[in-house]
């Protein structure tokens, strides 16, 4: 088999798996939110969906480079900036509750820094949405660019704060929530790309798009007033 065939393969492989583990993570997403917290099912699931999530990530990282070498940097930039948009929640969702592995110096640390990085990505987007020719396109990334700038106001507020303290269980969910709606907004931005933006012309195609940030805000503010 030569290098050429095997890469193909790595990529095809990678492609079946990010979409299984995409449709896995958005329907196994809703059932620890809706199920008692805490309770055996939620505890089980919520581990299935933290895996399938992963399993979008690194599958994500492989594709996104693969488009890149192919040439396509719109379809390349979207996917890499949703990688890191579900990375960032994912990680720091599960990591917060393990006092053992991280402190809460480390955990602040790394989230501010991961917080920056998409702070980065998102100006870089603002930017290429100016010179973009496709509206959609141009649209599309100005929508993320405006995520990852708010992620950087959000690592200026943490680093901030003098103390470290943190609520276990209200940023086990803000993480998982977002990591939610990094996963819908994929599906709608990427998976259902063609189909929206056939049958949704003009400003039309941001209600699909910003709709999973929406609703994710909506439950976030809700589990910060329960779980205050």
């Amino acid at each position: 088999m030569s290098l050429t065939s095997f890469l193909e393969k790595i990529v095809y492989i990678s492609l079946v798996l990010h979409v299984i583990a995409g449709i896995g993570s958005i329907i196994l997403f809703w059932i620890p939110i809706l199920t008692k917290k805490g309770g055996n099912t939620h505890r089980k699931v919520g581990k299935a969906y933290i895996f399938l999530m992963w399993m979008v990530i690194f599958s994500g990282i492989i594709l996104t480079i693969h488009k890149f070498h192919e040439g396509e940097i719109d379809a390349a930039l979207f996917l890499g900036f949703l990688v890191l948009l579900a990375g960032r929640p994912i990680w720091y969702g599960s990591a917060i509750l393990k006092p053992e592995r991280y402190s809460s110096k480390q955990l602040k640390n790394y989230h501010i820094i991961l917080r920056l990085a998409l702070f980065a990505y998102g100006i870089f987007m603002l930017i290429y949405a100016a010179f973009a020719q496709n509206q959609s396109v141009a649209l599309l990334m100005i929508v993320f660019g405006v995520l990852g700038f708010f992620a950087g106001v959000d690592a200026w507020k943490d680093f901030r704060k003098k103390t470290t303290k943190i609520n276990q269980v209200q940023g086990h969910f803000e993480g998982m929530l977002f990591s939610g709606v990094a996963a819908y907004t994929g599906f709608l931005t990427i998976g259902g790309y063609e189909f929206i933006e056939k049958y949704m012309v003009g400003y039309w195609v941001l209600i699909p798009w910003l709709l999973p940030s929406v609703i994710g805000i909506a439950l976030i503010f809700f589990y910060r007033k329960r779980f205050a």
